[in-house]
């Protein structure tokens, strides 16, 4: 009975251990169904005729600006400008009481004619061996020191003060008429607004890749979305060397002349845009292809390849890669040497996602395009059968 037992009971455990690796789960046979036909932005390949503008963000700010501040310490007792207010070089901003200066001025004038008369007597006792050099010399020291005191106690006079350094606005006041402030405290904010300077970000692709033939030759304009058709001629102050440490982009600075007409005030955006003439492409990126950075990947082996989309005459398109031989780089666009021709049809999006053989169809944009240049195809080809007959 035992036996039995044991034998149902294997017999069972067999069975479980079956069911467990032979159970499919109910998962139905491989869906052979093809994948869905989707739209795919792209363009036809063609030579660079121009390059596109480069846009970037921007920031206005005033070419030259300092804090002012009295380089002595006392208390305000003129202070007759304004926020907004416009100065010439040379004006006075804001003045001191000068009495306690003016009092060291004539205490320093004081000593000094005693200790060069002092001196006077001695030099004229010298030359009569009635006095030693040490005292000679100690007579000159104490000439020089007031000399240099004196100096020093007229600076502390004029510091007392406040002029500006050159013609520009008042952008801000940090204190009061008849505040006490010591020497180094800002007083005001001058800013010389003829010249603005545009702070924008450039990413690190197009510092890296611009073609440095061409690099010299961009030009600069601002537009403000609050002057819509309006732009302003730019050129280039300096460029950091070094990246930002949380955006990873080089911080550059173009300088605007402020027009006569506007208030272009620091803190405004802007958008700064730089693009090359057709003229400035150097002629060997003439003979390239060009196109937009967007449609090109990188292969694990290191190769860049684009999508090319072979017509299949119903609407649709077969994906196929292509390997490319890359050149150089110029603002969106990218020199293509080797691996395309003039005409072919590449996808500019979709570039990580899109498989060998794969079908797709154009975006309605591009579908239209092509079937204007069809139907223009076909209309020539008309045109010359036509004339083929009338000249037989």
């Amino acid at each position: 009975m035992k036996l039995l037992v044991r034998i149902i009971s294997l017999v069972l455990l067999i069975a479980a251990v079956a069911a467990v690796f032979l159970y499919d789960g109910g998962q139905p046979e491989d869906d052979k169904t093809p994948p869905p036909v989707r739209p795919v932005k792209s363009i036809v390949v063609g030579t660079p005729k121009a390059h596109a503008p480069l846009r970037f963000p921007g920031v206005v700010d005033a070419s030259t600006g300092v804090d002012l501040s009295f380089e002595v310490s006392g208390r305000i007792i003129e202070f007759p400008v304004s926020r907004g207010q416009h100065v010439t070089k040379g004006q006075v901003l804001a003045r001191l009481d000068d009495r306690d200066y003016a009092n060291q001025v004539k205490n320093a004038e004081a000593e000094l004619a005693y200790a060069e008369s002092n001196f006077n007597r001695m030099k004229a006792a010298l030359e009569k061996n009635a006095v030693s050099q040490d005292e000679y010399s100690k007579a000159k020291a104490s000439a020089d020191k007031a000399k240099a005191t004196l100096e020093i106690a007229r600076k502390a006079l004029e510091d007392t003060q406040l002029k500006a350094r050159f013609s520009g606005v008042i952008s801000d006041t940090y204190v009061d008429n008849y505040d006490t402030i010591s020497s180094g405290t800002a007083i005001l904010k001058l800013q010389d607004l003829s010249v603005l300077d545009l702070a924008i970000s450039v990413p690190e692709s197009y510092v890296i890749a611009a073609p440095t033939s061409i690099r010299s030759k961009f030009v600069f304009e601002a537009s403000f979305d609050s002057l819509p058709g309006r732009t302003f001629p730019c050129r280039v102050k300096d460029t950091a060397r070094i990246a930002d440490s949380v955006t990873h982009t080089y911080r550059a600075t173009v300088s605007l002349d402020a027009p006569k007409d506007l208030d272009i005030l620091p803190g405004m955006s802007c958008t700064v845009s730089a693009s090359i003439p057709a003229d400035s492409i150097p002629e060997t990126s003439k003979e390239f292809l060009a196109v937009p950075s967007d449609a090109v990947g990188n292969a694990f082996d290191a190769t860049h390849f684009v999508w090319r989309l072979d017509d299949n005459g119903d609407g649709t398109y077969t994906v196929h890669r292509a390997t490319v031989t890359l050149d150089s780089r110029s603002g969106t666009e990218i020199f293509i040497t080797k691996g395309l021709n003039e005409g072919d049809r590449i996808a500019v999006a979709g570039v990580t996602v899109l498989t060998e053989g794969r079908i797709v169809r154009l975006t309605d944009d591009a579908a239209a395009d092509a079937a204007k240049s069809s139907d223009s195809t076909k209309a020539a080809d008309s045109t010359d059968a036509s004339k083929e007959n009338q000249q037989k």
